[in-house]
């Protein structure tokens, strides 16, 4: 499945809105432990993490990805799993981001 995610090197770790991950399958396990972010708004956000795999300029990573237990969340790419195995260029000048390997 491909879907649009916000790059956000501010971010520690991805995150999905609650109904998403339920797309993908994911359910609250007995042994899962409910943690909470706090975005810049200083609101906190549950998230379980769970394990994907992710294929980013055709490399498949295996991630740990934050499972929001709310909707209010954006879909965000953070660095934990990605930024490691890429060269990041950000050109805002010309409106692009590239993963280098």
């Amino acid at each position: 499945m491909e879907i649009p995610m916000y790059v956000d090197s501010g971010a520690d770790v991805s995150m999905v809105p609650f109904r998403f991950g339920r797309a993908l399958g994911f359910e609250q396990e007995r042994e899962d432990s409910i943690q909470e972010v706090k975005g810049i708004s200083g609101a906190g956000v549950p998230y379980i993490l769970k394990e994907v795999t992710l294929v980013l300029n055709g490399k498949r990573l295996k991630i740990r990805i934050a499972w929001a237990l709310v909707e209010e969340v954006p879909m965000l790419m953070g660095r934990m799993g990605i930024f490691d195995k890429f060269r990041v260029v950000f050109d805002e000048r010309n409106g692009w981001i590239d993963f280098e390997e």
